[in-house]
């Protein structure tokens, strides 16, 4: 059976995959180079800046140009940025040096991603209906947990393997990925661009509450991805090893609850109320439940809810915005990509501050932004406020 879309999934996954299997072992990266948690916060925050700057030049290339072509050269960079991370971590080099080509690495790594998302999310929608969107950004973003499920499955494996093996079959199965979609890419830039014809400005402020949705929950994602392994590892009491492989095991729940559950629910629910409630609960849950975990368990039941929550918020809000403006469906999923990654870049670096200042809770203080959510969606929703193209 045809799965439209699936020329997008290659690169997806390969996302996913390299990037979970960094934040998975990081209590051994921070081991390995010598470099604190504080300066790993730095370094994988700054690489997201090529994204924060750049998705949105992206999404309009891809508008105007093509998803396939921008697909294929943003995937090489990404492939690229790891390479690098490799290379200095198989080395002995001084911190200095190792936390400088790191942070090299991590640009090129940025520069590609701020375009795979817009690339990708432009395919799988280009020949959809309108109210298939969500369901079709919800299945693009079931491959993106697939990945995060790989990259930390093989992190569990380096207490066999080792670190270093491990990481590198990563950087293998994420090349043969991205190589065996490139073909099918070339196919589907005819296809993608047939949905352009954007040339006015984009608008801002008709959406602002769903960009500012966005934001807010990668901010809480970015933190609890930070924070996540050096709390359970300090939490159980055991080595950065075993941390890591405690890491990976909650990373894996995460993944198989929005691999599941997220394109399940937009599957069979279209209603917009009820998809608020939905989300509104699961993060409201897990809110809870981390605020007051003083237990790998309970961590576990407060990460797995924040992910489905999550699984189900981010198709909403951003099938919402295609529908306001369906001409520009690069461009938005680039203004996402970018204000999700400054989302990530205020959550991690949060986290690097709150490990050091509140080790014992540190992810106490994200209960608060549930309301939040809640209260942004229900005034859009209600209030039957819908944006209008440029």
């Amino acid at each position: 059976m045809f799965i439209r879309g699936r020329e997008a999934w290659g690169p997806v996954l390969t996302m996913g995959l390299l990037q979970s299997a960094l934040i998975a072992c990081l209590p051994w990266l921070i081991e390995r180079t010598g470099l604190s948690a504080g300066v790993w916060s730095v370094i994988l925050s700054a690489g997201m800046v090529p994204v924060l700057c750049g998705a949105p030049l992206w999404g309009r290339f891809v508008d105007r140009r093509g998803a396939g072509r921008v697909l294929r050269l943003t995937s090489a960079l990404v492939m690229l940025g790891y390479a690098l991370v490799l290379a200095v971590l198989a080395g002995e080099l001084a911190p200095w040096l190792a936390a400088t080509l790191l942070l090299i690495a991590r640009l090129i790594h940025g520069l590609g991603a701020g375009g795979v998302f817009p690339a990708a999310q432009r395919i799988v929608v280009a020949d959809a209906e309108p109210q298939l969107w969500s369901y079709r950004l919800s299945r693009l973003q079931m491959v993106v947990h697939a990945g995060r499920l790989a990259g930390p499955a093989l992190v569990a494996l380096a207490a066999w393997l080792g670190m270093m093996p491990v990481l590198c079959l990563a950087g293998v199965l994420a090349l043969v990925m991205v190589t065996g979609t490139g073909r099918r890419l070339r196919a589907r830039d005819a296809g993608s661009v047939a949905m352009a014809g954007a040339v006015a400005e984009l608008p801002w402020r008709p959406g602002a509450s769903y960009y500012l949705i966005a934001l807010l929950l990668t901010f809480w994602i970015g933190a609890l991805q930070f924070v996540l392994g050096p709390w359970l590892t300090r939490v159980a009491g055991v080595s950065a090893q075993v941390g890591s492989s405690l890491t990976a095991t909650a990373l894996v729940l995460t993944s198989l609850v929005g691999l599941l559950l997220g394109p399940l629910v937009h599957a069979w629910v279209r209603a917009n109320v009820t998809l608020v409630v939905i989300w509104g609960v699961a993060l409201g849950v897990g809110g809870m439940l981390l605020s007051r975990a003083t237990g790998v368990a309970v961590i576990y039941g407060g990460v797995a809810a924040v992910a489905f929550g999550a699984a189900v918020l981010t198709p909403w809000y951003g099938s919402q915005l295609r529908q306001c403006h369906p001409r520009f469906q690069g461009e938005i999923a680039g203004r996402l990509t970018s204000i999700h990654t400054l989302g990530y870049i205020a959550g991690i670096l949060a986290g690097g501050w709150l490990l050091e200042a509140r080790p014992e809770s540190p992810l106490a203080m994200f209960v608060l932004l549930v309301p939040v959510l809640v209260l942004l969606a229900h005034q859009s929703v209600t209030s039957g406020r819908r944006c209008t193209a440029g």
